[in-house]
């Protein structure tokens, strides 16, 4: 019931802008952003996207092969204040 209501507390909590404050922040300790929603702008790295699978799923007993798609997003610098 504790680790529902630590999970549920951190994922209520306003998001975090990484592209401000967060970058510095995880280096020395990552379990900063446990259970935490992030915001950030940047760009995706298309040629950088891994396909994993094939992975299936069932909708209304339809089975529907496919692949989880992952791509990196690159943070864009922020100008101070922003």
């Amino acid at each position: 019931v504790e680790m529902l209501e630590y999970r549920t507390r951190r994922l209520e909590m306003e998001p975090v802008a990484w592209n401000e404050t967060v970058s510095s922040a995880v280096s020395r300790d990552p379990a900063v952003l446990e259970f935490r929603k992030i915001v950030c702008e940047g760009d995706f790295h298309t040629e950088k996207s891994v396909f994993l699978g094939p992975r299936s799923r069932s909708i209304s007993g339809v089975t529907e092969n496919g692949y989880y798609v992952i791509t990196p997003l690159i943070p864009r610098p922020t100008e101070p204040g922003r």
